[in-house]
C-alpha cells in the first residue's frame, strides 16, 4: 500500500509544528519534551534582549534567531520555485538587540515559520525534488505495523515494572474486533495491578519507569492515534469496572478467571448510569473546545468521539438488554442498531466517514469543526432518547 502524499505532508508539518510550537498533543511528542512551550518559540519567550545579545562561543542567541529567520524565508521561497542566489553572510549580521528589536525579531521568526508552513502545505509536493515514493502511487513503501506488536511491547513493560503485582494485562477495543479506524483509533490496554489503590494511578516512580519503557513507541507507526493504558486495582476492580465480556478482550500477560455465566444486569445498570451522566460529560467537552486554537482541535474531536462511541455501546445495551451482541459488535453494526432508535443515523455516518480519513481531516480545521458538531448533535440525540426511555419507565 502506497503512503498517500497527504500523509507524508501531514507528518512533515507535524514535525515542523512541534519544532516551533511544541507538541500538538501533550501526551506524546516526536522529539521535544511534552511540556508547554517546548518548541523554539516558547523557549525564546523566557529570553530577554540582554541575554539574547550575550556572546556565547563567538555568537549570540539573537544572531542565531536572525539566521533562522533568513533560512526559513529562503526555504519557503525555494519551495515556491524561487532559485535566486542569496548572500548567506547577511544571515549573521545581527548580533545584539535592544528590547524593541528583540521583540520584532521574535515576531519575524513566527511569521517566517508560519510562511514556511503555508509554502509546504501549498507547494510541498510540487517540486521535482519531492521523493518519488511520495508522488508515485505505483511505489509501495511500508505501511503501518501490526498494532499487536505495540501491545506486546506495552505488556512487557508492564511486566517488567510491576512484576508479581501485575495480575493481567488485557488488550481491548477496536484492535481486538478488527475495527480500527486508521490513525484515529486508540490502542486500549487494561492493566490489573494488585494494591494500586482506588485512585487507579501507579506511584509516580513506577509511572516514570513505565513511560521510559514505552516512550520511544510512536502510535502512528502502528496506524493508531494514541496508546491508552488504564490501571485498575486487581483486588477492587469490581467496585468501578465491569469485567470484560467474553470475546471482547485478549490476555496479553498474566491470567483472568475462566469465564462462567455472565449476569447482564450489572452491564445494563452501568450503561444506564453512564447515559444519565452523558450531558455533563458532553458539556465538559464543549467547555474544553470553546477557547482552544485550531491546533488543539484534533485532540478534542477525538475526545468527543471517545464519548460518542461509549454512548453507542451504552444505548445498545439499554435498548436490547443483551450486552453480549452489543459489546462484540463492530462499529457499522453499532451505528445500524443505535442510529434509527436515537434518530442520529445521518450525523453518526457523517462523523465516522470523516474519521476514516483522519490523516487528511485532522489538518483541516473546518472539517474538524464539522466533525465536532456531528458528534455533539449525536450526543444530544442520544440524551434525548434516554430521557424519553426514562420517562416511559
Amino acid at each position: 500500500m502506497a503512503i498517500p502524499a497527504a500523509q507524508v505532508l501531514e507528518q512533515l508539518l507535524a514535525v515542523l509544528r512541534e519544532a516551533f510550537d511544541g507538541p500538538a498533543d501533550p501526551r506524546w511528542s516526536y522529539f521535544t519534551t511534552n511540556a508547554p512551550g517546548a518548541g523554539l518559540l516558547g523557549a525564546l519567550e523566557g529570553v530577554d534582549a540582554a541575554l539574547a545579545s550575550r556572546p556565547v562561543g563567538g555568537t549570540s542567541v539573537a544572531a542565531h534567531v536572525h539566521h533562522e529567520v533568513f533560512a526559513l524565508e529562503a526555504t519557503a521561497a525555494w519551495i515556491r520555485g524561487d532559485r535566486s542566489r542569496r548572500d548567506w553572510s547577511q544571515s549573521w549580521r545581527v548580533q545584539r538587540v535592544d528590547t524593541t528589536a528583540w521583540e520584532a525579531l521574535r515576531q519575524a521568526l513566527r511569521r517566517a515559520y508560519e510562511d514556511l508552513r503555508g509554502a509546504v502545505q501549498t507547494h510541498g509536493l510540487d517540486s521535482e525534488e519531492t521523493p518519488a515514493w511520495a508522488r508515485e502511487p505505483s511505489c509501495n513503501p511500508p505501511g503501518p505495523r501490526d498494532p499487536r506488536e505495540a501491545a506486546a511491547i506495552i505488556a512487557e513493560a508492564l511486566r517488567q515494572v510491576f512484576g508479581q503485582h501485575l495480575q493481567a494485562a488485557l488488550l481491548k477495543g477496536s484492535v481486538v474486533k478488527g475495527d480500527v479506524l486508521p490513525f484515529f483509533s486508540d490502542l486500549d490496554v487494561h492493566a490489573l495491578i494488585q494494591g494500586i489503590g482506588p485512585e487507579r494511578a501507579p506511584p509516580w516512580s513506577q509511572a516514570v519507569a513505565f513511560q521510559t519503557h514505552i516512550g520511544a513507541l510512536d502510535p502512528e507507526a502502528y496506524g493508531l492515534s494514541a496508546f491508552q493504558v488504564t490501571f485498575l486495582d486487581a483486588e477492587r476492580s469490581h467496585e468501578y469496572w465491569a469485567p470484560p465480556w467474553p470475546g471482547t478482550y485478549e490476555v496479553l500477560v498474566g491470567s483472568m478467571p475462566a469465564p462462567g455465566p455472565v449476569d447482564a444486569a450489572p452491564y445494563v445498570q452501568r450503561a444506564d448510569a453512564d447515559l444519565r451522566a452523558l450531558p455533563e460529560w458532553a458539556a465538559s467537552v464543549v467547555c474544553s473546545f470553546v477557547d482552544k486554537p485550531d491546533r488543539a482541535l484534533p485532540r478534542l474531536v477525538r475526545l468527543a468521539g471517545a464519548y460518542l462511541k461509549g454512548a453507542l455501546y451504552d444505548v445498545g445495551i439499554v435498548l436490547t438488554r443483551d450486552p453480549g451482541p452489543v459489546l462484540t459488535a463492530r462499529l457499522p453494526e453499532l451505528v445500524a442498531l443505535v442510529g434509527p432508535a436515537t434518530q442520529t443515523t445521518e450525523v453518526l455516518e457523517a462523523f465516522y466517514a470523516r474519521a476514516r480519513s483522519w490523516l487528511e481531516v485532522r489538518a483541516n480545521p473546518t472539517a474538524l469543526r464539522a466533525m465536532f458538531g456531528w458528534a455533539m448533535t449525536a450526543l444530544e440525540g442520544i440524551t434525548a432518547w434516554h430521557g424519553r426511555q426514562s420517562r416511559a419507565g
